[in-house]
């Protein structure tokens, strides 16, 4: 296979499209560096200028196939290709945004090469060698990027390989997210409508009896329970001295939303750092401490991986949870009033987070037994179909991510195959 050799400066335009006040949009959808983890969008933010303040970074307008890559910690992977735009997309200046030449590179197949694993640990090493506060990388960094390139046929081959993969792995992660949203609307009919009493008059003796608590009114064989109150879940405390053997270390930078981002990506250790200093335990729920954030891992009886092979980050709070109430805390825990709860409890002057003591002050409905073991009946098919696609979601990205280096770099030849 031939391959023609350029710089990233010669294949694409960067940064070449900046936002105007002048242009007077009526509304923004704003996306900024940490709202994106390899090519993932947890959230763009809707902005209405006339009632918003405007992030002074909101500046780098983005069309259709456009690649953002965040310039600062290269390991983070704050990067993505937009495929699909939405109206009035403006990103934080903290990208670099690259326009490709589609005569010399398709942009999803740029897009993989300046994603390669061996291109972010370039730019990370750079970025630790820069003066700042914070490890970071210049513009300049990404343009002078060397690459080849294979004819523009060869590159549509690769792309549709690499693209029947990824619609699989989208099409299991929709269907998780449709099975998340039953759970959501199940845990809130059951536990914050509680429309499901008129239906279980058999369990509940006492079906439309309602009593005054500090968080409204409640069924009266209901009560108000504090997280790690120890009656159904107890705070995980940091402190393992050592371990033997290699583990794997998971930090909240590895996690988005109630996922792994890149299980293949996460390093192993030897040694303890101080941060790893937390033990996955069967029945346990752990959440990123920090502000707004929405990084959620659920280790149940069957998460054996996660229980003999790694270590957490001591950014994570752990919660071991009684086995009746471990499907309900963790329902709870993926619920918009646990973000809630949790956010007026952080503190702090540089980053704001919630500590342990604080976790506890955290109050929840805690119904009676035998609603909570019909609820689990209800979700536990549904959990267990989430960890099903999950592990095959895993299977696929390792098999792309083995498959994508030996295509690019022509060690399988895909001359032959025919593109649609």
């Amino acid at each position: 296979m031939f391959f023609e050799k350029y710089k990233i400066k010669n294949v694409s335009e960067i940064n070449i499209d900046n936002y105007s006040k002048k242009e007077n949009w009526s509304f923004i959808n704003y996306l900024d560096t940490k709202n994106i983890t390899n090519n993932k969008i947890i959230e763009i933010k809707f902005l209405n200028p006339l009632t918003d303040k405007i992030p002074s970074r909101a500046k780098r307008k983005i069309k259709e196939n456009d690649i953002i890559i965040s310039t600062v910690r290269p390991n983070q992977k704050h990067y993505g290709i937009i495929e699909d735009k939405p109206t009035n997309l403006l990103v934080s200046t903290g990208f670099t945004t690259l326009r490709a030449k589609e005569n010399y590179v398709l942009s999803k197949y740029l897009y993989y090469l300046i994603t390669q694993d061996k291109v972010t640990k370039k730019l990370q090493t750079i970025a630790e060698q820069s003066t700042t506060s914070y490890p970071s990388i210049k513009t300049s960094d990404i343009e002078n990027i060397n690459i080849e390139l294979p004819s523009i046929k060869i590159q549509k081959q690769i792309i549709s390989i690499i693209n029947s993969i990824e619609k699989q792995v989208i099409k299991l992660r929709k269907i998780n997210q449709n099975l998340e949203d039953q759970i959501t609307t199940i845990f809130k009919n059951w536990f914050v409508n509680f429309n499901f009493l008129n239906n279980l008059n058999e369990l509940y003796s006492n079906s439309g009896v309602f009593k005054d608590s500090e968080l409204g009114k409640i069924p009266v064989d209901w009560s108000i329970d504090f997280l790690g109150s120890k009656k159904v879940s107890s705070i995980i405390n940091s402190g393992i001295k050592d371990f033997e053997g290699s583990k794997i270390y998971l930090a909240t930078a590895d996690v988005e939303n109630s996922s792994i981002v890149d299980n293949n990506n996460l390093i192993t250790i030897d040694k303890k750092p101080s941060r790893a200093n937390m033990q996955p335990i069967p029945k346990s729920i752990w959440f990123a401490k920090m502000k707004d954030s929405r990084k959620l891992i659920k280790v149940d009886e069957y998460s054996k991986d996660l229980i003999n092979n790694y270590i957490f980050s001591t950014g994570f709070c752990g919660l071991s949870c009684n086995d009746n109430a471990f499907y309900y805390l963790w329902s709870f825990i993926l619920s918009k009033a646990f973000d809630e709860m949790k956010n007026v409890y952080c503190n702090g002057t540089t980053m704001q987070a919630i500590n342990n003591t604080n976790v506890k002050n955290i109050k929840f409905i805690l119904p009676d037994e035998k609603t909570l073991l019909k609820f689990n009946q209800i979700v536990f098919p549904l959990f267990k179909q989430i960890d099903i696609n999950n592990k095959e979601i895993e299977k696929l990205t390792a098999i792309r991510d083995i498959l994508l280096p030996k295509l690019m770099s022509g060690e399988i030849d895909v001359s032959q195959i025919e593109v649609e």
